[in-house]
C-alpha cells in the first residue's frame, strides 16, 4: 500500500500548491471592494454615473425627486382643504344671515354640524400645515436611508456570493483530482459539483437582486434606470445621543400628528355626525345604527393608539439596545476574520498553508463583514425612525 501514500502526498501537493494559486491576493486581510464589479461593468459609459453621499441622496429625494414633487402637491392639497372648509363655513354664514332678514322657519342647505366639523377641519389643517410637510419628508428621508443602505449591502452580498464561489471551485478541482487518481468517488464529485452550482446561481441570483436595487433607487431619486450609483458613505454605526425612552414617549403623544389628528378631529367629527342624526333620524334606524356602530369603533381605536405608539418605542430602543451589543460582537468577529487571513497568508508564502485555505478565510471574512454592515444598518435605521418619533412623526395625515 506504499503507492498509495505516495500519490497521495502528491495529490495533496497538487491541491495546496496547484489550485489557481495565481487567483490568491497579496493583500492583506481586508475584505474587497464590494462596488468593484458592479462599477467596472459600466465603466465604458461615464456620463451616467453619479457619486452620492448619503446626506447628498437624502437632501435629493427632499428636494428634487418624485417624491419631493408629490409631496409639495400633497401640500397644494392641504391649502385646497383649508379653502374648501372655509368655502363651506361662509355658505353657512350667509344661508344664516338670509333666513334671520326673511323672519322664515326653514333650514339652509349647509347643517351647522357640518359647519362646525368643517371649521375643526380647517382649524386643524390649517394650524399644522408645515407639521403634515415635514412628516412626509421625514418618510421620503427614512426610504433615501433604507435604499440607500440597502445598496451598500446588496453589494456585499455580491462580494459574499462570490467568495462562496471561488471556494466551491476550489473544492470542485480538488475532488476532480481525487476522483482522477482513485481515492474519491463519483458521488462526492457530483455533489460537489451540485454545490458549485448552487454557489453560481446564489451570486447569479445576488447581482440581480443588486441591479433591482440600484434601478429602484435611481426612480426614487429622477434619475435614468440605467446610471451608475456610486454611494461613497461607508456603512458605519450613527453615534448620537438619544433621549430616554421616556421623554421621547412623552414627545410621540404630544406631536405625532396622525394622533392629535384622530384624536382632536376625526373621532369628534364623527361624534358630531351621530350626534346631528339623533335629532333627524330614528335612533333605531340603520343610518343612526351605522354611525353609533363607526363612531365607536374608531373611539375604541383611538383611545388604543397612545399604548401602542408606546409600545413601539419601547421596543424600539429594546431593539437598539440589543443590536448595540450584537454590533460589538460582530466588531470582535470581523477583526479576528481580518487576522486569521493574515496569518493564513503568512503561512502560505512559507508552505505551511494551501489556496483552498486562503479561499475558506476570505470567505469567513467577507461573512463577518456583511453581517457587521447589516447589524449597522438595521441600528442606524432604528435610530433615525427613534429620532422622528419624537417630533411629529413620519406619517403624512390625508385629510377627508
Amino acid at each position: 500500500m506504499k503507492w498509495k501514500t505516495i500519490i497521495s502526498s502528491a495529490l495533496a501537493l497538487t491541491c495546496a500548491f496547484g489550485i489557481n494559486t495565481a487567483a490568491v491576493s497579496a493583500d492583506t486581510g481586508t475584505a474587497s471592494d464590494p462596488a468593484d464589479t458592479a462599477a467596472s461593468e459600466q465603466a465604458e459609459d461615464t456620463s451616467k454615473t453619479v457619486t452620492l453621499t448619503l446626506e447628498e441622496a437624502v437632501q435629493k429625494m427632499k428636494t428634487d425627486s418624485p417624491s419631493s414633487r408629490q409631496a409639495e402637491l400633497n401640500h397644494s392639497s392641504d391649502l385646497v382643504a383649508i379653502k374648501s372648509k372655509g368655502e363651506t363655513i361662509h355658505q353657512y354664514n350667509e344661508e344664516q344671515d338670509q333666513i334671520k332678514a326673511s323672519g322664515a322657519l326653514v333650514s339652509g342647505t349647509v347643517s351647522k354640524t357640518d359647519t362646525d366639523i368643517a371649521r375643526l377641519s380647517r382649524d386643524f389643517v390649517q394650524n399644522h400645515l408645515e407639521d403634515n410637510y415635514n412628516a412626509e419628508m421625514n418618510s421620503i428621508e427614512e426610504s433615501a436611508v433604507s435604499q440607500y443602505y440597502t445598496i451598500l449591502i446588496n453589494q456585499k452580498n455580491v462580494t459574499q456570493a462570490a467568495s462562496a464561489l471561488e471556494y466551491q471551485k476550489k473544492l470542485t478541482s480538488s475532488c476532480e483530482v481525487k476522483y482522477r487518481y482513485g481515492i474519491g468517488t463519483k458521488e462526492d464529485l457530483l455533489t460537489q459539483q451540485t454545490a458549485q452550482l448552487n454557489a453560481e446561481t446564489a451570486l447569479a441570483d445576488a447581482r440581480t437582486t443588486l441591479d433591482s436595487s440600484i434601478r429602484s433607487f435611481n426612480q426614487a431619486l429622477g434619475y435614468d434606470l440605467d446610471t451608475e450609483l456610486v454611494l461613497s458613505t461607508p456603512i458605519e454605526k450613527t453615534e448620537e445621543e438619544l433621549p430616554s425612552a421616556e421623554d421621547t414617549i412623552s414627545k410621540a403623544l404630544a406631536e405625532n400628528l396622525d394622533l392629535k389628528y384622530y384624536t382632536e378631529v376625526y373621532v369628534p367629527n364623527l361624534q358630531k355626525q351621530m350626534n346631528h342624526l339623533r335629532y333627524t333620524v330614528s335612533t333605531n334606524s340603520a343610518a343612526y345604527k351605522n354611525a353609533e356602530l363607526t363612531y365607536n369603533k374608531a373611539l375604541e381605536s383611538v383611545n388604543n393608539m397612545p399604548t401602542e405608539r408606546e409600545q413601539t418605542i419601547r421596543s424600539a430602543y429594546d431593539s437598539l439596545s440589543a443590536l448595540d451589543n450584537q454590533i460589538a460582537l460582530a466588531e470582535d468577529s470581523q477583526k479576528t476574520a481580518e487576522r486569521t487571513l493574515n496569518n493564513i497568508k503568512t503561512m502560505y508564502s512559507h508552505g505551511l498553508a494551501t489556496a483552498l485555505d486562503i479561499s475558506q478565510a476570505q470567505m469567513n471574512l467577507d461573512n463577518t463583514v456583511q453581517t457587521y454592515a447589516s447589524l449597522m444598518v438595521k441600528y442606524n435605521e432604528a435610530l433615525l425612525s427613534i429620532q422622528h418619533m419624537a417630533g411629529v412623526g413620519s406619517q403624512r395625515v390625508t385629510y377627508s
